[in-house]
């Protein structure tokens, strides 16, 4: 691979130039992984994902440009709902499933709770303990804010050796629609 290209089979943070390897180590250290406390963990997870925004991290010139996208190992540690789990980078932070949507635990209607817990159920059996990858989408991302609904991460988790993520999973065995739910 020569210098400025981009494997496009690797992760975003495999593939850093130059400029944005500077600007990870002034937060403490030059790996998006290590043995490295919360904050500085967040710290380069965030500073990763506004580098990608601003476009500080582009193609050279001709090539096609890099997905827009963070990819890091993490651990489930909680299911929240059918939809919402609590994984672990180095850190724990509530992942929204993109792309799925579950019935609501705090419903006001008995029946749609009953389906909550189901689902809920469902993917705690086919997740919990168990490790995979964050991926956070960012194309089209402009704001930091995108990223974020309700205080959780939108993003995918797959579980190792899993081709598809939990929220197609989910969506498959009828936890779980691929469209928004009414109220």
């Amino acid at each position: 691979m020569k210098d400025g290209e981009w494997n496009h089979d690797k992760p975003f943070n495999q593939n850093l130039p130059p400029v944005a390897w500077k600007a990870l180590e002034a937060t403490g250290g030059g790996g998006l992984l290590g043995s490295i406390g919360e904050k500085t963990m967040l710290t380069r997870l965030l500073l990763t994902v506004v580098l990608l925004i601003a476009g500080v991290v582009s193609p050279a010139k001709g090539q096609r440009p890099p997905r827009a996208e963070v990819v890091v190992p993490c651990r489930v540690v909680e299911v929240v709902d059918g939809d919402t789990l609590t994984v672990e980078v180095k850190l724990r932070a509530r992942v929204r499933m993109k792309g799925c949507w579950a019935e609501e635990l705090h419903s006001r209607y008995p029946e749609v709770r009953a389906r909550a817990q189901q689902s809920k159920q469902h993917l705690k059996s086919l997740a919990l303990n168990k490790d995979g990858l964050l991926r956070i989408d960012l194309a089209g991302v402009d704001r930091l804010d995108k990223v974020f609904s309700f205080g959780r991460i939108v993003g995918n988790i797959y579980l190792e050796h899993q081709a598809k993520t939990l929220a197609q999973r989910q969506i498959e065995a009828g936890y779980a629609t691929a469209t928004k739910l009414k109220p």
